[in-house]
């Protein structure tokens, strides 16, 4: 028979990593450190569900980001405008990593 799809052993790549209310108490808490730069408004549901994806570290960076980049800024669409910066964080996180991992795979082969 077939396996939940709750099953430990399925390694998708985009797994959750954080709940809702974690990364609730996330974007909460980079709103109150922005100053009034981001709102809570500032992340719609899909936000929070991309946020959701990612390792906490990764998420707090990306919500320093969307701080630092936002401010001064006039933006029509900011859920969009901060989707856009978390996805460039990610990018960034991503290929780190990989050089990370590429460069400990280049040392064992000596």
């Amino acid at each position: 028979g077939g396996g939940s799809k709750d099953d430990k052993t399925s390694k998708s790549k985009w797994s959750r990593k954080m709940s809702d209310d974690q990364v609730e108490t996330l974007v909460r808490n980079a709103v109150s450190e922005s100053k009034g730069v981001i709102k809570r408004d500032d992340f719609d549901a899909k936000n929070i569900s991309f946020l959701s994806l990612l390792d906490r570290k990764v998420a707090e960076t990306a919500l320093k980001e969307v701080i630092k980049r936002s401010k001064n800024q006039k933006v029509r669409n900011r859920q969009a405008y901060c989707m856009g910066i978390i996805i460039r964080v990610v990018k960034k996180e991503t290929e780190k990593t990989q050089k990370e991992k590429a460069g400990i795979e280049e040392d064992d082969k000596e």
